[in-house]
């Protein structure tokens, strides 16, 4: 008996399964353009088209956003650019009752999540500002 015979032979690599095509899933083609270049003006062909039944993402969001904040003089706060921007971009009933999970349970509207990832998003390339608690301020560059 060898040395080789003792020790265990080292198994050949086990490959994991190829993923599923994500173009399928989120309606986007992996090769494509990116959500940002592909988001089409205010959300309108994701408001509740087939295919698109998580309402806007954070993408479509962004310009209502903005256009929110200018309707209302420069500044607001969270629940009056959410309500502006329902408005502007139109969405039905449906895609404001798609809920957002966390850990099993529902908090909140999805539509209501993105929408303050949006503000962060604006936030964070210097468009807004957020003035005070719970109150946001268009910058100069967001104007």
């Amino acid at each position: 008996m060898g040395v080789m015979d003792t020790v265990p032979q080292r198994q050949a690599p086990r490959f994991r399964r190829p993923r599923p095509d994500a173009s399928a899933q989120t309606g986007v083609a992996v090769d494509g353009p990116s959500l940002t270049e592909a988001a089409p003006a205010a959300g309108a062909a994701r408001r509740c088209a087939p295919g698109f039944a998580n309402g806007p993402t954070v993408p479509d969001l962004l310009w209502p956003t903005l256009k929110a904040l200018e309707r209302s003089g420069g500044s607001a706060s969270n629940m009056e650019i959410f309500k502006a921007v329902v408005d502007i971009m139109e969405l039905s009933d449906a895609a404001m009752e798609i809920p957002h999970m966390s850990r099993g349970q529902y908090v909140e509207p999805e539509v209501e999540y993105r929408s303050r990832w949006a503000r962060t998003r604006l936030k964070n390339v210097g468009m807004i500002v957020n003035s005070e608690k719970c109150v946001w301020a268009l910058t100069s560059s967001g104007r």
